[in-house]
């Protein structure tokens, strides 16, 4: 199996007006840091939630014929499936909507299947509170701890809200 994003998102769900004025920052000497981490924080709850918060184009690549596409709560198309390479007409498969999407092949085949598909949102508004406030704290923690190890004290974990405020809408796959 193997999943890869082809198109990043184009916003985040946290703006950088908005991490500025939680930080309490008021110039704008450190937008690209703080643009910078923004995105890894949004990234990193990604990964740890296993879902898509904004809009962007994913492809998973397997060799079943039936596929659960990761992060996919929010399918907005199925761009294209294609079995070792060759894309397939939209009749050769069924989506299925569930908590995941899952792509049924009506056809066998011991070829690998490749899914591109876009999921997330469209607007920053409709991404949880609680995946945006964990955004901001890990955006502060790194921001007001920008080494790992700090020589003369104890090494900071990531605030634990963040793990608490992500536990709640987490993917879990059985």
């Amino acid at each position: 199996m193997n999943f890869r994003i082809v198109d990043r998102p184009r916003a985040e769900p946290v703006s950088l007006d908005e991490i500025r004025c939680y930080l309490r920052v008021d110039s704008n000497d450190d937008d690209l840091l703080l643009g910078s981490l923004i995105t890894v924080a949004r990234s990193y709850c990604e990964n740890y939630q296993r879902r898509a918060y904004m809009m962007q184009t994913l492809e998973f690549t397997t060799d079943k014929c039936l596929i659960e596409l990761p992060r996919s709560e929010e399918l907005q198309r199925i761009e294209c499936v294609e079995i070792n390479g060759e894309v397939i007409p939209d009749d050769w498969y069924t989506v299925k909507r569930c908590l995941l999407a899952i792509v049924e092949l009506n056809v066998l085949t011991d070829k690998p299947v490749t899914v591109r598909y876009v999921t997330g949102v469209e607007s920053a508004e409709a991404v949880q509170a609680e995946v945006k406030q964990a955004i901001c704290l890990l955006v502060a923690h790194w921001y007001e701890n920008r080494i790992a190890v700090i020589t003369d004290a104890a090494p900071k974990e990531l605030p634990l809200g963040v793990k608490a405020l992500l536990d709640m809408g987490r993917v879990i796959s059985l």
